[in-house]
């Protein structure tokens, strides 16, 4: 199985974990921005491990955490901003999509070439 799939396959399932945390903290506080964040730390913790340890086959360990969190970070932060401009305008579950969307490509082109680079096979 190729890297992209292996990253799509545990962006899918990373996804739906943050999209139930969302959900479950939008119910518990109303606050669309605070329930994008908790999901988006869900979702960035199963896919530091998953992406590490499966898509990428990295033998770094924990030395890959720093530029992970900085990239992830970065993502999240793109995530927040798009989420909230897009939150009135477009309704908050169209604009989760996009925020989503945008820091998943983020995320792909940052693993693969700053975080994990060199890391397993180069599919």
């Amino acid at each position: 199985m190729n890297r992209l799939v292996k990253f799509t396959v545990t962006g899918l399932a990373g996804t739906m974990l943050d999209f139930l945390a969302f959900n479950l903290v939008l119910l518990l506080t109303g606050n669309p921005l605070l329930s994008r964040g908790v999901g988006y730390l869900f979702g960035t913790l199963w896919a530091f491990f998953v992406n590490r340890s499966w898509v990428f086959g990295s033998k770094n360990g924990i030395a890959s955490i720093i530029p992970f969190l900085a990239l992830y970070g970065s993502s999240g932060f793109v995530a927040v901003t798009i989420q909230s401009f897009l939150n009135e305008s477009s309704g908050i579950f169209v604009a989760y999509l996009f925020s989503l969307a945008s820091a998943s490509v983020m995320n792909f082109l940052g693993l693969r070439s700053l975080v994990f680079r060199g890391s397993g096979k180069a599919n």
